[in-house]
């Protein structure tokens, strides 16, 4: 892996899935490359690639950033210009599953996180994420 830091977006993964939805022309393509990387994630019936979680993540980090704005820069992000997308609650819900997948014991992101000894952080990042996806979820369903 080239770039490669205890923030969300400091790995080329995750760089890549945030420049390919900043760049969308519109806030349906926006959605459907987030929604992607979150269902290949979440149905992911083997060990997970690690490109599949860390985009997965990156995808979730971005639904986060709809439910309280202004927490790409938080996840270090350094480009936060794109679409806006609407956080349902199937799409949380699909974030939520997607995050713990790749975050989870068959998921080779997190034993690349795991062997670089930086676990814990990135796992406080990963929490940050899921806070800000559970609380949307909270009000949604109030």
């Amino acid at each position: 892996m080239g770039s490669w830091g205890t923030n969300i977006f400091e790995s080329d993964e995750t760089l890549d899935l945030l420049d390919e939805f900043t760049e969308a022309e519109d806030a349906t393509t926006a959605l459907q490359i987030v929604e992607t990387a979150l269902a290949s994630a979440a149905s992911y019936d083997e060990v997970m690639e690690a490109s599949v979680g860390a985009r997965a993540v990156a995808a979730g980090a971005i639904v986060a950033e709809s439910c309280q704005p202004g927490s790409l820069a938080a996840f270090g992000a350094v480009e936060t210009e794109g679409p806006r997308i609407f956080a349902t609650d199937e799409l949380i819900q699909l974030a939520l599953r997607a995050v713990d997948a790749a975050w989870g014991p068959d998921s080779e992101w997190m034993d690349l996180w795991i062997e670089s000894g930086d676990e814990l952080e990135y796992a406080a990042r990963i929490e940050k994420i899921r806070n800000a996806l559970n609380s949307q979820n909270s009000r949604i369903r109030d």
